[in-house]
């Protein structure tokens, strides 16, 4: 298992062996890659599942926070035949300037 904090990535990547050699290995890898723009903080998270034989949960997308809106492009995958998308944006002044100013500087 590895966790790591960079100032631009914080993830977990984990795996368990149940067998010999990676084809009898299960895993989870989860990050959020961070940039800070001019207008804009965006988020990208990414999390996958996998058995040793297929991906069984893939989730990624976007957050961009502004200073007075959030917009979200979210994408799961491989636990439907169809992809999920979660697509929008939404107001919240006072929320998004206290997130801005106390994680992206």
């Amino acid at each position: 298992m590895s966790i790591f904090n960079k100032p631009k990535l914080v993830g977990l990547k984990a795996s368990l062996g149940v067998g010999d050699g990676k084809k009898s290995e299960y895993s989870i890898d989860s990050t959020v890659a961070l940039t800070s723009l001019k207008k804009k903080t965006l988020f990208k998270p990414l999390v996958s599942v996998r058995s040793p034989t297929a991906e069984l949960l893939a989730v990624g997308g976007t957050f961009g926070l502004y200073d007075d809106k959030v917009d979200y492009n979210l994408v799961m995958d491989k636990i439907t035949e169809k992809k999920i998308a979660l697509k929008g944006q939404f107001n919240c002044y006072l929320y998004v300037d206290l997130f801005i100013k106390g994680f992206a500087e």
